[in-house]
């Protein structure tokens, strides 16, 4: 995928938010099936998919329907993995934020919600993620290779989604 092709245009920063959309949607309706308050996280207030389809709506784009995943998390370690992906990609928003609204009519209020992210508290919540992920990874070594199982599979169905473009053209 390339990122600096897909954020010259319009129609090429449209087709990015679209693929970020299949695969946090799948993500997210993934990730409801399992007991987060038990790590202390509260699963509601990271969820991104709603700032994607506002983005998208902002730009009279269509939002797909999110694909099954290659591999669903099979436990909540495996979960953990994978919203250590999702929650890394906040951060990753926010480099892309600055390319973004470099675009003609493309702000934070205005198709660039999803990528702004929490705004000034994406730092504190990515630290308070890191915390909960050392303390279980620590606390619970066993799991430690199901958290990394789920982060591998998670950033691989990124890049499935984030190249699917590529592949088609």
């Amino acid at each position: 995928m390339d990122l600096g092709q897909r954020l010259a245009s319009i129609q090429g920063y449209i087709e990015l938010l679209q693929a970020l959309a299949r695969v946090h949607g799948a993500f997210e309706q993934s990730l409801v099936r399992f007991d987060w308050t038990q790590l202390g996280i509260d699963l509601e207030e990271r969820k991104r998919m709603r700032w994607l389809a506002e983005d998208l709506s902002a730009l009279a784009a269509d939002i797909a329907r999110p694909p099954q995943l290659m591999v669903a998390p099979e436990n909540l370690f495996e979960a953990l993995g994978a919203l250590y992906v999702l929650e890394g990609s906040t951060l990753g928003g926010q480099v892309v934020l600055e390319q973004a609204t470099a675009l003609q009519g493309i702000s934070c209020l205005r198709g660039a919600r999803f990528l702004y992210g929490h705004g000034q508290r994406t730092g504190r919540l990515w630290r308070d993620f890191l915390d909960v992920l050392d303390r279980s990874a620590a606390a619970l070594s066993a799991e430690a290779d199901c958290i990394e199982r789920g982060a591998v599979r998670a950033y691989g169905e990124f890049v499935a989604q984030l190249s699917a473009r590529t592949r088609a053209s």
